[in-house]
């Protein structure tokens, strides 16, 4: 580093990686940040279907549920959340 910094500096190592594979970040934006950090911090879920009919996907929060899609006999769906 040794320079002088005019933004905080965010530093994002995966679980098990050494510490020196790390990605940094400099930024004082509030929405570049957490753009940033969910982006490391979501995962892709992969639902199939193995039914001989269509498959509701249903997005649960609380007391809400979102439809997603639906997944057709033998089909694959991907979010990442």
């Amino acid at each position: 580093l040794g320079e002088e910094l005019k933004d905080p500096v965010f530093v994002y190592v995966k679980k098990g990686r050494p510490l020196s594979d790390f990605e940094s970040l400099a930024t004082s934006d509030r929405e570049t940040y957490e753009s940033w950090v969910w982006d490391r911090l979501s995962v892709k879920v992969e639902f199939g279907n193995n039914h001989t009919s269509p498959v509701e996907l249903f997005w649960v929060n609380s007391r809400t549920a979102k439809l997603r899609g639906t997944i057709q006999p033998g089909r694959w769906h991907a979010e990442r959340t």
